[in-house]
């Protein structure tokens, strides 16, 4: 058996930052102006809100998905699964029925058409 160098081992995880954020600054806020940042920080991280803040950042939250997408993935969920299945059975060289297959085709197109309206509307 070989040993390896504890040092040129590959270590798993996030690679270290050549400018690691070391430094603080401490401020001491009301109860209302801690309230009112949280809020308008969201869902987000409260420091990477104030520091985009600061240094004239757009503030990113990918937490936040409009409701109209989450509608149109949850429609499409199923839709999704049947193909999916389709696509095994035949990567597996089993055969699917073809008025199978046209009616999920057909289905897929309803949707999508659906989805398009409903992005194009906010409906």
């Amino acid at each position: 058996m070989t040993s390896t160098n504890s040092t040129s081992r590959r270590r798993g995880g996030r690679p270290k930052s050549e400018d690691p954020r070391a430094d603080q600054i401490c401020i001491r806020l009301t109860q209302s102006e801690k309230s009112d940042l949280e809020s308008r920080a969201g869902a987000g991280n409260l420091g990477d809100f104030i520091r985009a803040q600061i240094f004239g950042r757009k503030v990113r939250n990918p937490d936040t998905v409009p409701a109209i997408n989450r509608e149109a993935w949850i429609e499409l969920a199923p839709l999704a699964a049947n193909l999916n299945q389709i696509a095994h059975h035949l990567n597996a060289g089993k055969s699917v029925a073809p008025d199978h297959i046209q009616d999920i085709i057909e289905q897929t197109c309803e949707l999508l058409t659906e989805v398009r309206v409903g992005l194009l509307t906010g409906k």
